[in-house]
């Protein structure tokens, strides 16, 4: 699923102050190329706090990376635009870190010492060896050496895992799919809907 990033995203940016509780998405039949499953162009998000998260995407055009991210609430906005220079792809602002002004982090002239490190990659390449794979592997055996909790855990993704799973079985059943995932629910609707 192309948008898995910008739902992982949303789900970090809103988990102090809110769980997701369902699920909606709709599929259209692929138009470029095939998948095991039909591509989901929307995602809604509904969390226990009255919020709704919207996630569109398009794994079916060319490059599945090349995405648009705009999150938007009252403390703070994030953007990421993956079409245009690199000092200008993201963007954000934040009441309490930015004083409420839009910055450029990935431009340090602009951003100061709110700049994000030079080697920061950006999720706007289909080309895996360009992502920090080898950075994730090193910070993940370094977590376990130090005996720390590491945001990029299972546990952590597991959020991100069973929304990926209930939007597929949301487009699939064209309803809206109840957080946590009830697991016999899902694990018969993988059963028969598994195509090999």
């Amino acid at each position: 699923m192309g948008i898995n990033h910008a739902i992982s995203v949303m789900i970090y940016a809103m988990q102090s102050q809110a769980m997701p509780i369902s699920v909606y998405a709709t599929k259209l039949q692929s138009q470029v190329r095939e998948f095991e499953a039909e591509p989901i162009y929307n995602i809604m998000i509904k969390f226990d706090n009255g919020a709704t998260g919207f996630c569109f995407g398009n794994i079916d055009n060319g490059n599945g990376y090349d995405a648009y991210h705009n999150l938007f609430g009252t403390e703070g906005g994030f953007i990421f635009e993956s079409q245009i220079d690199r000092s200008y792809k993201v963007r954000y602002w934040s009441n309490k870190t930015t004083g409420g002004k839009w910055i450029r982090p990935l431009d340090k002239q602009d951003a100061g010492d709110l700049a994000w490190p030079e080697d920061t990659t950006t999720p706007d390449s289909g080309n895996v060896v360009e992502h920090q794979t080898g950075a994730c592997v090193g910070h993940f055996i370094d977590c376990i050496k130090n005996n720390t909790k590491s945001p990029l855990s299972f546990v952590n993704s597991q959020t991100i895992a069973e929304i990926g799973w209930a939007a597929q079985m949301s487009a699939e059943m064209n309803k809206e799919i109840k957080l946590p995932l009830d697991w016999n629910m899902a694990i018969q609707f993988f059963k028969s809907n598994l195509k090999l």
